[in-house]
Order: structure tokens, then C-alpha cells, then sequence
């Protein structure tokens, strides 16, 4: 029964996904939005039971997903303005900078890395491009400011 619940869920976040991002909703459409989040369902079960993962969402996560829109329109609103301005090289915030978050294998600390990777990531003006078992990670920031995502992910 838990299989299917998890189940259930990506594939409810596939057709939510897909259907927010194609620029039409079509007879056509909705069928690939279904056969692939079948897809996607199942091989999500299996790869998260495969890698031996056992967490639990935590409140943390949902205050981090509300604020991944809020933090994509923000750094989407300085992109253009960077490129408005003509820009060659990013603004100063451009960098490579070192975060942590939790350490270690237990599933909370591992639930929590993936988690915040996961929104760090979603939004143009960053990007995680290493992540280690120690608890760091590597960002690289484009744009930054307000709201701060990577700030609240590592705190």
C-alpha cells in the first residue's frame, strides 16, 4: 500500500509538472503526460528503494517549495536585467561558494541534502554543481539577493 501511495504522488508531481509547462493542454498532450508519469512513478519507487533511501518529507521542504517560485521570479527578474544592461561578465554575484547542509547517511541528513539540492537547483540563478556526503556543496550563483534560497537551504 505504501508503494502505491508513493506512486501515487509522483504521479500526481508528473502531471502537475508536465501540464504546467506545455504551452498548450491537448488530447495529445494529456496522454504523454500520463504515460509518462506512469513512467516516471514507477521507476522513482524503484530507484528510491533501490538506493536504499528511507526519509520522510519535513516541514522545512514545504517552506523551501513555496519559496522556489518566489526565488525563480526574483532571479529571473535580475537575469534580464543583466542582460538589459548589456552585461558581458554575471554581476557581482557570481561565484562559486561552498554551503553545507547536514552530514552523514543517516536518512534525515541524506532526505535534507537531496531536498535542498533540489531547490537550489530550480531556480536560473544557481546551480549545485557538486555535492558531498560531508554536508557541502558547491553552488554557482549567477544572480543573487532576495529571498536567499541557498541561505535558508544551508541554515
Amino acid at each position: 500500500m505504501r508503494a502505491f501511495i508513493e506512486a501515487a504522488c509522483w504521479f500526481v508531481a508528473g502531471m502537475v509538472f508536465w501540464m504546467a509547462t506545455v504551452s498548450a493542454i491537448t488530447l495529445a498532450e494529456t496522454i504523454v503526460a500520463v504515460c509518462t508519469s506512469v513512467v516516471l512513478s514507477v521507476f522513482a519507487v524503484v530507484a528510491r528503494r533501490a538506493m536504499g533511501l528511507r526519509f520522510r518529507p519535513s516541514a522545512a521542504w514545504l517552506r523551501w517549495a513555496l519559496l522556489v517560485p518566489v526565488a525563480a521570479a526574483a532571479d529571473l527578474g535580475r537575469l534580464f536585467a543583466w542582460i538589459a544592461r548589456g552585461a558581458h561578465d554575471p554581476v557581482e554575484a557570481d561565484a562559486v561558494e561552498r554551503k553545507h547542509v547536514p552530514a552523514g547517511d543517516a536518512p534525515e541528513a541524506v532526505g535534507h541534502r537531496a531536498a535542498a539540492i533540489i531547490a537550489v537547483s530550480a531556480t536560473p540563478g544557481s546551480c549545485v554543481i557538486d555535492a558531498r556526503d560531508d554536508g557541502a556543496f558547491l553552488l554557482h550563483r549567477l544572480v543573487g539577493g532576495p529571498p536567499s534560497l541557498d541561505e535558508r537551504v544551508s541554515s
